[in-house]
């Protein structure tokens, strides 16, 4: 009667370890599972990004209108682009890094930094101002600065948008000048008036 109560015990223990070794087996094997699930999907995520980075830089590099670059919180450029290149005439490795404001005439002042504020408050500014090339010559310039913050609400850096507006300006200012011009004619009561007032707008205009 011992013998068996001990064989029944031993049995009963050993029954206990293996349900408890696969118990334990299939909790590895569902870790092991769960573990491979994190990383595919980890994978696949980081392949979605990197997807969604190349066609983020596809777009970019493609409009030839706007050049499009990046600024970290100090206004330093970290991205560069062929748009960014036409328009400004830089190569990447030779202003990644430097500051936005090389792009402002020295007249500007504290300008470029007055405008970072402004966009890191409101989230956005905008401006319609001279800016330089590499070479030095000058363009009318539309921009647009962009605060990028992360989840948290930290400042990241700004995106910056700029756009070559030279030949609307151009196009604007001699529209004014023609409807100002007709005014004169218009407003002319004799052919000596007319005169006059024909080489008094055209002083003005070379002037």
């Amino acid at each position: 009667e011992t013998l068996e109560l001990r064989i029944a015990a031993r049995t009963a223990e050993i029954e206990t370890a293996n349900t408890t070794l696969r118990t334990s087996r299939m909790a590895a094997l569902n870790l092991m599972q769960d573990a491979l699930d994190a990383r595919n999907q980890a994978e696949q995520a980081k392949e979605q990004i990197l997807k969604s980075e190349q066609r983020f830089r596809l777009l970019v590099d493609n409009v030839r209108d706007y050049a499009i670059l990046m600024l970290d919180p100090q206004g330093r450029i970290i991205t560069w682009n062929e748009s960014a290149e036409r328009l400004k005439g830089y190569k990447a490795q030779e202003i990644i890094g430097k500051h936005f404001s090389c792009f402002y005439l020295p007249e500007a002042g504290d300008k470029p930094d007055q405008e970072l504020a402004v966009a890191a408050r409101d989230g956005q500014c905008a401006d319609e101002d001279w800016r330089l090339r590499k070479d030095g010559t000058r363009f009318w310039a539309s921009v647009t600065i962009t605060a990028l913050r992360g989840n948290d609400g930290e400042l990241l850096g700004f995106a910056k948008i700029t756009r070559d507006i030279t030949e609307r300006k151009r196009a604007e200012k001699e529209r004014e000048a023609t409807a100002e011009f007709l005014a004169l004619v218009n407003e002319s009561e004799s052919t000596a008036d007319l005169i006059h007032s024909a080489a008094t707008f055209f002083q003005k205009q070379s002037g």
